[in-house]
């Protein structure tokens, strides 16, 4: 085992063994994968610490101490019993990655906007209805995982985390897309699957980047011309029942996109 790592991963554990909170300069930190129902205070005197891994555990809430982790950069809290994440998260400044998802989270904390330097965030199989709007703050961020939820809308100035490559937002309740969100020009991939859109903003043509697109299962009856401008590779319409396909699909199938309806 390395020195700055200890891994206590698939076995069984149910208490947390006392050299944990003795070692020195501890780097990597697994827990996932156990018995464990809390994570003790302490754990915030691990300052060390660049990777926690605590997945797949029947703990249902994070203690506050977890913020002064300030050299943190990869934190997997997913698969837990979680309602919440505590605002001392926003504490985190060297974050680079946060997976909270396979849990019972209902609503993020604030906070979320303070991790400047956050690249991946998974939120996805939780129970959220709203995004905060300080989510926006996220200029790093690249990817943004949030399928599996409860949302209804997005944040109106989701456009300002102009360094998203992947969103992903399927099996929500979506109706409507904010027109910021044209200004993602460094998107890569759009799902929208398995919402409830009725319409798409003409801005989308906007997005220069896009190469794939996905409306699966909602309930467009529209899609603006302007989508054609698109240097899409993969558009997928299907089981869109009141979506009569419009007639400059064929333009951009000319320009290699395949196209599923």
């Amino acid at each position: 085992m390395q020195k700055n790592k200890l891994s206590y991963r698939h076995i069984e554990l149910k208490e947390y063994p006392k050299e944990v909170f003795s070692s020195e300069n501890l780097h990597l930190l697994y827990f996932d994968g156990n018995g464990l129902t809390s994570i003790p205070e302490n754990i915030g005197d691990l300052t060390s610490l660049q990777i926690l891994d605590i997945t797949n555990n029947p703990v249902s809430k994070i203690p506050d101490s977890i913020g002064n982790l300030v050299n943190l950069k990869f934190l997997y809290l997913s698969h837990l019993n979680l309602t919440s994440v505590p605002d001392t998260i926003g504490k985190l400044k060297n974050l680079l990655y946060l997976n909270t998802s396979f849990s019972k989270i209902n609503s993020f904390t604030k906070k979320i906007g303070e991790l400047d330097n956050l690249l991946e965030l998974r939120i996805y199989n939780n129970y959220l209805e709203i995004l905060p709007d300080e989510i926006c703050k996220l200029k790093n961020l690249r990817e943004l995982h949030a399928n599996k939820n409860k949302l209804k809308e997005l944040p109106n100035d989701i456009g300002e985390m102009t360094s998203l490559r992947k969103l992903i937002l399927e099996d929500n309740n979506i109706q409507f897309l904010p027109k910021s969100i044209g200004k993602l020009k460094k998107l890569n991939e759009l799902n929208l699957r398995n919402n409830h859109l009725i319409s798409i903003p003409k801005s989308l043509s906007q997005l220069i980047g896009l190469r794939y697109l996905d409306l699966r299962n909602n309930k467009l009856t529209y899609l603006p011309e302007s989508i054609k401008t698109l240097r899409l590779e993969k558009l997928d319409l299907r089981w869109n029942a009141e979506l009569e396909l419009p007639v400059w699909i064929d333009e951009l199938k000319k320009k290699g996109c395949v196209v599923y309806y």
